[in-house]
């Protein structure tokens, strides 16, 4: 029977399983090398899992492999892998440039600017990631309809951006925006009143989790954060293709 690295990963999810499927993960990667998104796949379980160095191993190998790819979806998994966690790789120009091209090829596409925005910020360029992590929220607020990559991650960026200046009110601000609207989500994704995507959810717990401890290093003892979210019970099988 065949599987994809997005259905295995999901299934582990699931059952609770994410330590076991990092080697099966992270195979099957090698094994299909010109498929991105299971190499994303591999990469989020790694770091979810806490295991930064296999994370920054399958970056640096995406990176090589994708690094001059003239396709923009290919380019835009790639630099979405590598803003997950810090420091992915050692020099995020390459990184950069992927995303900005996605840019170049669709100005207004509140993904790709979200996903400059962010990766800015991992390459320790936050004034830059602020301006177009702001753009992309000005997409967000204007949008008629509901995107399909979720708000909160621009949020979660912009929250740790401003950080980085001692915006302490505008850090807040965007770090609890992002809080409830994920608490709310995997909320009504453990009460089945909407579906949230495997890699999605995993997502929203890793960078809340980076966010509230980058925001929390510089709080005096006794000043409230957000609190830590309720973990989502088991589901039925997420199906589908990975969204970010």
């Amino acid at each position: 029977m065949s599987i994809s690295c997005y259905a295995l990963c999901n299934l582990c999810d699931q059952l609770a399983h994410r330590q076991e499927v990092i080697p099966y993960s992270t195979k099957m990667a090698g094994l299909q090398p010109l498929k991105v998104v299971h190499s994303c796949c591999a990469a989020l379980v790694q770091l979810k899992a806490g295991r930064l160095d296999s994370y920054r191993d399958t970056c640096r190998t995406m990176l090589k492999q994708f690094g001059d790819t003239k396709t923009v979806a290919e380019g835009h998994w790639v630099v979405w892998t590598c803003l997950l966690g810090p420091e992915a790789v050692d020099d995020y120009a390459p990184v950069v440039r992927l995303a900005e091209q996605a840019v170049e090829a669709d100005p207004t596409s509140e993904p790709y600017l979200k996903t400059l925005g962010a990766i800015l910020y991992r390459a320790g360029r936050a004034e830059q990631a602020v301006k177009r992590l702001t753009e992309a929220n000005k997409l967000i607020e204007d949008q008629d309809t509901e995107s399909r990559s979720s708000p909160a991650f621009t949020w979660y960026f912009l929250a740790m951006a401003h950080h980085k200046f001692e915006h302490d009110a505008e850090a807040k601000k965007w770090l609890g925006k992002a809080t409830e609207w994920t608490d709310k989500v995997l909320r009504e994704h453990e009460n089945r009143t909407t579906h949230v995507p495997w890699n999605r959810r995993l997502t929203l717990k890793v960078l809340k989790k980076e966010a509230m401890l980058d925001l929390r290093a510089d709080k005096p003892a006794g000043q409230a954060v957000p609190d830590t979210i309720r973990q989502p019970t088991n589901n039925p099988l997420d199906r589908g293709k990975p969204e970010n």
